[in-house]
């Protein structure tokens, strides 16, 4: 649920008239990485619930996921006074890839110490 509240939230203030959104005095690069690393974040952690947990096919589909999602985003803007930006999307790629990479490996580290009985 969070997840989706999150994407949903997302998806609306990416589509507000920039003249309508305060000044963060932060690069919006770095704005598009972090908020897109996040919502990868969010759809691996639903996703692991799943059987099987998180595999690097499922984290591959969710960045997938996630990149046709920032590309619709993309698209749509100029239909609210913003700019479609070919930046925008490869930060938003970025965040995704850097946040799916380390939740993988801590996954499978932590699964694989668990398995063989590490603590």
């Amino acid at each position: 649920m969070a997840t989706i509240a999150y994407w949903a939230a997302l998806i609306f203030v990416t589509h507000i008239p920039p003249d309508h959104l305060p000044n963060t005095h932060v690069s919006d690069k770095l704005e598009h990485f972090a908020f897109y690393g996040v919502l990868t974040a969010l759809l691996l952690f639903a996703l692991s619930r799943g059987v099987g947990g998180l595999t690097l096919a499922r984290a591959a589909g969710a960045v997938a996921i996630v990149l046709v999602s920032g590309a619709f985003d993309e698209w749509t803007q100029p239909w609210f006074g913003r700019t479609c930006s070919l930046g925008d999307w490869l930060a938003d790629a970025t965040g995704a890839a850097v946040a799916a990479a380390a939740i993988l490996m801590w996954w499978l580290s932590s699964h694989r110490s668990a398995r063989v009985g590490n603590p």
